[in-house]
């Protein structure tokens, strides 16, 4: 009898934690996902003016919305732009955001003239997975206005309800986030370190009297961490390294094969400035890093000898090819004005009063007839 009452007992405990248990994890599925609706606080239209001390610029008027995004590419026009809690997160499947409850309202007729380019139906909803501090999160943004379907009239989003569904990537082998392992701490928790900047890509030379003058006792232990300037794509999903990577450098130690004063090291970096080839214009397309107008490599000497470039002895063979001209590309790109004074779209100056500019850029053993 005894026997049978402490099993109930256990049965009532058990019971009692799978109650707290789920209501618990109901909880957070209540926080993570907002039920309530979204409410887009519409105010009066604000005006963009010029700022300080900028030339040949103008004013502008901006449709406005509390919490209201203005991106570059939009025509001026305010987003909504939102991040969400997934209650679950599934590799190689896009998020797709449908909204529920809408409640629209006709566009004030003094604000129509802004919009007369809106012509759909129903609103272009852009979704995807951002990863931060290893967690997933779903961000979606749209403009929110449309044309009535029925009486075409030209309206604005007042509310909403986010739902939030899952459909397959097509193109899930590149953009999921892969499973990793990540770091337990970073290669700079330990050692000494100094960091270097560089702004331009290529073969970097640091001298061994400077290495001593930056304060490395073993320099013939130079490692060379970064991971170049490239900046960082916006999708957070997408795979880059949790950490510094080790660049194989290069060690010049003379005629007498000790790593001494007058010596050398040499690695390749990569600058803040990004270089693709564009397949369909035939030319090198480049972007500048918006954040950075340098990138940074870290030194150790306190990790033993790191990776090495290696020398390799010459085939031999006689040579097929023989190279006396490259492709050379620079450009000139200067960011000075905002235009909103937000947003990532700099510009040089405004082209109001002149239309037209000269530049010099000089091209020293240029080909004559090569094409420019």
């Amino acid at each position: 009898m005894k026997t049978r009452t402490l099993s109930n007992y256990y049965k009532k405990i058990i019971l009692l934690l799978i109650i707290v248990i789920i209501g618990a994890h109901s909880l957070i599925l209540k926080c993570q996902i907002q039920q309530e609706p979204y409410i887009l606080n519409w105010k009066n239209p604000i005006q963009f003016s010029p700022q300080e001390g900028e030339q040949n610029s103008y004013s502008k008027t901006l449709l406005f919305f509390e919490r209201a995004i203005y991106p570059s590419d939009n025509n001026s026009l305010p987003m909504f732009s939102e991040r969400i809690t997934p209650a679950e997160y599934k590799p190689g499947f896009q998020p797709v955001i449908k909204l529920t409850a809408v409640e629209f309202e006709p566009v004030p007729e003094a604000e129509l003239p802004y919009l007369d380019h809106i012509s759909n139906t129903d609103m272009q909803i852009s979704s995807w997975v951002q990863i931060e501090r290893k967690r997933p999160y779903i961000r979606f943004e749209f403009t929110p206005f449309r044309k009535n379907p029925v009486n075409g009239q030209l309206e604005r989003l007042v509310s909403f309800v986010p739902d939030l569904n899952w459909k397959i990537d097509p193109a899930s082998d590149k953009v999921q986030m892969k499973s990793h392992i990540y770091k337990t701490q970073s290669v700079l928790a330990e050692g000494k370190w100094q960091k270097v900047s560089v702004s331009k890509t290529g073969i970097h030379k640091i001298l061994y009297d400077k290495l001593i003058e930056i304060g490395f006792s073993t320099p013939e232990n130079i490692r060379v961490f970064g991971n170049g300037g490239k900046q960082l794509p916006f999708n957070s999903s997408l795979e880059r390294p949790d950490d510094l990577v080790e660049n194989p450098i290069y060690v010049y130690k003379g005629t007498d094969g000790v790593f001494n004063s007058g010596d050398y090291i040499l690695f390749y970096a990569v600058g803040p400035v990004h270089w693709t080839y564009d397949e369909n214009n035939q030319m090198f397309v480049h972007r500048l890093h918006l954040y950075a107008d340098e990138s940074y490599y870290f030194l150790t000497d306190t990790q033993g000898e790191g990776l090495r470039i290696n020398t390799v002895s010459s085939s031999g063979a006689a040579s097929t090819h023989h190279a006396n001209s490259y492709d050379f590309y620079t450009f000139r790109e200067k960011d000075s004005v905002n235009l909103l004074g937000s947003g990532r779209l700099w510009v040089w100056k405004h082209f109001n009063a002149y239309l037209n500019y000269d530049f010099n850029i000089n091209l020293d053993n240029k080909i004559s007839d090569a094409k420019v």
